[in-house]
């Protein structure tokens, strides 16, 4: 017999979050981020078809928003410009230069690409596109818009440190303005596909708007640089999951994949076998899984999956096809209401409620927050600081002052002290 876990909205928040004894039922309710030229001239503005909306706020960052790429082809990998442009111990840099029509219009449509010039550690890239991304008051033009820099939009195919997009967050919703750059940094460390993340500056017409982190976008080229023999990527939009509702959620952004895969590893998470591990490693790299889970753990972080069915890519390396887990939007870690179990995604929830999948689990769990204690993570975090204080000092737009941020970071650093104790203590 198959048993299904239902799933249906039901009371059961404590604290604004769902409550252990809710998620034990399986009843996920609801509760309430020297110049060298190189480039091409100007073209029209081009409408973004992005699959997913295009925001940290709403689901995993679109792989296929690419614009206009007829006749781009692959770009060739560029180690060197990729390490450069990702290279963590700098605050980077990049101008933008927009015409006042082009200006108007991004304010008009964000969601919809204009044409730009723009200068990025020294690098100038003529006939770029640019659009703005996110949705919060924080976000508005006039405020500190979220960017993203299309570097093969309008016909454009400048092969520029092996990326297709700069994605140009704002930080707003980070009160530190460091948790995309400090995550990455200990995601990698830790030996986890993750985005690089870096402090990057932005000016616009020569107005300054302020200190950003540059995210590096999972798309085709990321795929190319973390698993050379190449794979099957799936975007997240809200509420992905495996699941009857969740499994429509995944979209397969690179070509090749199967929705099949998905239904099957869905048809396991609802079954009632006792060998719910055994099964579902055939289809997840349930090791990997459980890593991802962990490390998110150790970071404090449960704005993406398996904490919330959004925020992640699933990548099915050609090797043996097992989905792997690589997350995005990594901006709100060490969370003062972060509880180990406190999943959303059905996966997560047959996992807790299986015995040996939450041993392995708690495992997992524990070498991760060991690791983290040993890399010395407040230390990494300082170093992130003293590296952008000038910058937030001289930000403007940032809707908080230099002494807020500097608060928020005495808090984080404060956080970081004791987290490996604090989630220890709630491991059963």
């Amino acid at each position: 017999m198959v048993r299904v876990l239902v799933q249906r909205e039901i009371p059961g928040c404590v604290d604004g979050r769902r409550s252990p004894w809710v998620l034990a039922l399986g009843l996920l309710a609801g509760c309430t981020s020297g110049v060298t030229h190189v480039g091409s001239d100007s073209s029209p503005a081009t409408t973004d078809s992005s699959v997913n909306a295009d925001s940290q706020e709403s689901g995993s960052e679109s792989a296929t928003d690419s614009g206009d790429t007829t006749g781009c082809g692959q770009i060739a990998l560029d180690p060197t410009g990729y390490a450069a442009l990702f290279d963590a111990s700098v605050v980077h840099t990049i101008a933008i230069t927009l015409t006042d029509a082009d200006k108007a219009a991004l304010i008009a449509d964000p969601g919809t690409y204009v044409t730009a010039d723009v200068v990025v550690d020294g690098t100038a890239l003529a006939g770029v596109g640019l659009k703005m991304h996110g949705n919060s008051d924080q976000e508005r033009w006039e405020a500190k818009p979220g960017l993203k820099v299309s570097l093969r939009t309008f016909g454009n195919c400048d092969p520029y440190a092996n990326v297709d997009h700069l994605y140009l967050d704002a930080n707003s919703d980070d009160p530190t303005q460091s948790k995309l750059v400090v995550s990455a940094q200990i995601l990698a460390n830790a030996g986890r596909v993750a985005p690089k993340a870096t402090f990057m500056t932005v000016t616009v017409n020569g107005d300054s708007l302020g200190l950003y982190s540059n995210v590096e976008v999972v798309e085709g080229n990321f795929v190319a640089d973390h698993e050379p023999e190449g794979g099957v990527l799936w975007s997240a939009s809200d509420g992905a999951d495996f699941s009857e509702r969740g499994g429509s959620a995944w979209s397969d952004v690179n070509g090749g994949g199967d929705s099949a895969t998905i239904d099957a590893v869905t048809a396991v998470v609802a079954s009632a076998g006792d060998d719910f591990y055994t099964q579902a490693d055939v289809l997840v790299d349930m090791d990997d899984f459980l890593s991802h889970w962990a490390w998110l753990a150790a970071i404090g972080h449960q704005k993406s999956y398996p904490y919330a069915t959004k925020d992640v890519y699933l990548f099915a390396p050609a090797s043996d096809g097992r989905f792997e887990f690589v997350p995005w939007a990594l901006d709100e870690g060490w969370d003062p209401t972060f509880g180990w179990n406190y999943v959303e995604s059905a996966l997560a929830l047959r996992c807790v409620y299986d015995a040996t999948c939450s041993a392995a689990l708690k495992t997992h769990i524990q070498t991760a927050l060991a690791t983290a204690d040993a890399m010395d993570v407040p230390a990494i975090a300082s170093a992130a600081f003293t590296l952008s204080n000038a910058a937030v000092s001289a930000d403007t737009r940032r809707g908080t002052t230099a002494a807020d941020v500097a608060t928020a970071r005495a808090d984080l650093l404060a956080a970081m002290q004791t987290w490996p104790a604090t989630v220890g203590s709630q491991l059963p």
